[in-house]
């Protein structure tokens, strides 16, 4: 090193001659710059308006497992930092909760806080991706005590490609093309030769490669560097006695030209999905377009068109005999299928991955309300939009929202920072009570209902965050249900249009309700067809939204317990102030919805029911209909979820 600074800055030589490079020295000099850059994530962690994390758990050379915790977060001007978190070592077990523990100690140390945390990436495995056991199980039954939303769970886009790619079993050409490179490699004496051998002949490459199944582009890069070598490969075997049949082997060769053609594009795809800062929109926007060009691929390989297949084009101009058109398909058809099911979960969120991608491009209708104005107000603005067109990567896209005005864009602009990384059209879940009373005097059977009980009917209209928009109460409890709605004035102003609502919404119920073009119910239980099984799933899911809203009334005003033994008016006016009450506490306290009081799913959408069905209640449903009217409505919806709409986890569910 003295030598090089006699070279570079000989009037500083001394200054390095005084550096002691004793062991303690340099051990604690490592741990004073390891302090100072971990000092510095710390610094970094408390600006994150939003932060991910990635994990993935490996054993190094003495068989110690140890979990790589990276973090990428964003500040409120959308500065993305992309850091190594913390590698921490795993003795002994590596199950879920070894993880999870591993992950609450960084999380402390860093000064992570739950509350801005939005999704996990993970490796696939089952001690990270279990429902009840596994880290993101711990990590949802974490954030539910905390009565914070569950984080997006997602397995690692690149890993899923390499998986893919997998898929691409050709085991009779890698077994044959791996050990020829080993024997020329490792021998000495062989390798020296080979290598003087292509020098001599001015070969374009001047030595073939080692094949790692654990390094992803291997297989792709020696694929491509043994095809293009495969005539001095031969000479040298020969020279050397050593048999290599496969050299005149047409229907190998094909083989060989195939898989280094379909490696070769998987190499380029996996090289575009990394990176740092990559954002969501464009990974997605990879392998969208990757899928496209398999389907180009399948259409060309049927026309014999190999316009992006350079060694099969190679090989046509050569006497190996006809191309394996059907071998070629066989082997593209089910990489289509294996990159359609492994990218469905990243697919559901396609919307709004739009959205975030180009907001200018997008009907307002058909987001989120609380961005609509602002998307208009984005839209109008011919400034902003000459801005947008003029921009040129994905972190001029980020820089574009940051710039955005905090006062004007408020809801956009927090939209996009949690883009660092489900019946559509419904606006309620409509449902009907009967409030049990204690028998009015002198009232006879008028409040008498089919459970031989007394009661008042509660109808309501409940949104996403179980708050009540719409409530009718006082019908005795003799009247039929589908009366008792018929007769409320919020039937009315549906029957006359007069809710100023869009085209096109709907309100879900259950089979107490009467079936119209606005309000769908379930369909008859006997004899389902397994589309009509989705729906109703999709149907009760949600639905759950009114049956937790009731159950959250009844756990919270202990009146609902048991009969009321007031006069009907006095039971009216309390139904409204609980239903009223109820609604500003779920808007001003979150320690009116504690852990595990209401129903959810868990990483694997199985529901855990809530604690409130525990509870005694004096809310009685009502009863069954059984109205067939706007039954093509459904029958739509019910394509829908088959088809464009459907979320990959309902097939599993329905058996």
């Amino acid at each position: 090193m003295l030598h090089v600074i006699d070279e570079i800055c000989p009037e500083n030589k001394c200054l390095f001659e005084q550096v002691s490079l004793s062991r303690q020295t340099i051990t604690r000099r490592i741990e004073d710059l390891g302090l100072n850059l971990f000092e510095q994530v710390q610094d970094r962690v408390k600006h994150f308006q939003y932060y991910s994390i990635a994990l993935d758990e490996s054993t190094d050379m003495v068989d110690t497992a140890q979990l790589l915790i990276f973090l990428r977060g964003v500040n409120a001007n959308f500065e993305i930092t992309e850091e190594l978190g913390a590698l921490e070592s795993l003795s002994g077990t590596t199950t879920g909760e070894d993880i999870f523990k591993a992950l609450l100690n960084t999380s402390k140390n860093l000064g992570l806080d739950f509350e801005n945390l939005v999704s996990i990436t993970t490796d696939g495995a089952k001690s990270m991706i279990g429902s009840k056991s596994g880290l993101i199980g711990r990590i949802n039954s974490k954030m539910s005590e905390l009565n914070l939303s569950p984080p997006i769970g997602i397995h690692c886009i690149v890993h899923q490609q390499a998986l893919c790619g997998k898929l691409l079993d050709l085991e009779n050409v890698m077994s044959i093309v791996v050990k020829i490179i080993n024997f020329i490699r490792s021998h000495g004496l062989n390798h020296h030769q080979f290598q003087n051998f292509l020098s001599k002949i001015e070969s374009e490459y001047k030595d073939v490669l080692y094949h790692s199944y654990v390094r992803w582009l291997s297989r792709g890069q020696i694929l491509k560097r043994f095809f293009f070598l495969r005539h001095e490969i031969e000479i040298f075997l020969i020279e050397k006695n050593k048999q290599y049949t496969q050299s005149n082997d047409g229907e190998w060769l094909w083989d060989l030209a195939i898989l280094t053609d379909i490696t070769h594009h998987l190499n380029l795809l996996n090289l575009k999905l990394q990176g740092k800062e990559k954002l969501v929109s464009t990974l997605f926007g990879s392998v969208k377009a990757f899928q496209n060009k398999l389907s180009l691929f399948l259409n060309q390989i049927e026309e014999l068109n190999f316009s992006h297949f350079e060694c099969c084009a190679t090989l046509k101009t050569e006497d190996c005999g006809i191309f394996p058109k059907q071998r070629c398909i066989k082997i593209i058809n089910p990489l289509i299928h294996e990159f359609e099911n492994r990218f469905k979960d990243i697919r559901t969120k396609e919307p709004i991955i739009n959205l975030f991608e180009n907001p200018f491009n997008i009907n307002p209708e058909i987001v989120e309300a609380s961005l609509q104005l602002e998307i208009i107000e984005l839209q109008s603005n011919n400034s902003l939009r000459t801005t947008f067109n003029n921009l040129t990567s994905s972190q001029n896209l980020v820089q574009f929202y940051s710039n955005l005005s905090e006062e004007d864009f408020p809801n956009v602009r927090k939209f996009a920072a949690k883009m660092s990384f489900n019946i559509y059209l419904c606006i309620g879940a409509m449902d009907g009570k009967h409030i049990l009373i204690k028998a009015p005097p002198k009232s006879g059977s008028e409040f008498y209902n089919y459970k031989h009980q007394y009661s008042i009917i509660l109808l309501a209209l409940i949104d996403h965050n179980y708050c009540f928009t719409y409530i009718d109460v006082g019908a005795n409890g003799k009247a039929s249900d589908g009366g008792v709605f018929q007769e409320s004035s919020f039937f009315e102003a549906l029957e006359n249009n007069t809710l100023n609502t869009p085209d096109d919404v709907v309100f879900v119920a259950d089979d107490a309700f009467p079936l119209k073009t606005y309000l769908m119910k379930p369909y008859n239980r006997i004899n389902l067809t397994r589309e009509q099984a989705i729906f109703n799933y999709r149907l009760s899911r949600a639905r759950r939204i009114s049956e937790n809203a009731f159950g959250i009334l009844v756990s919270k005003f202990r009146i609902f317990e048991r009969p009321i033994p007031l006069i009907p008016h006095k039971v009216n006016k309390i139904v409204f102030a609980c239903c009223a009450i109820h609604n500003w506490l779920r808007k001003t306290s979150q320690a009116y919805l504690p852990p595990g009081l209401i129903d959810h799913e868990d990483y694997n959408y199985e529901i855990t029911n809530g604690s409130w069905r525990q509870n005694q209640s004096c809310i009685v449903n009502f009863q069954p209909t059984n109205h067939r009217n706007a039954k093509k409505i459904i029958d739509d919806y019910c394509a829908y979820f088959n088809g464009e709409g459907a979320i990959p986890w309902q097939w599993k569910l329905i058996k």
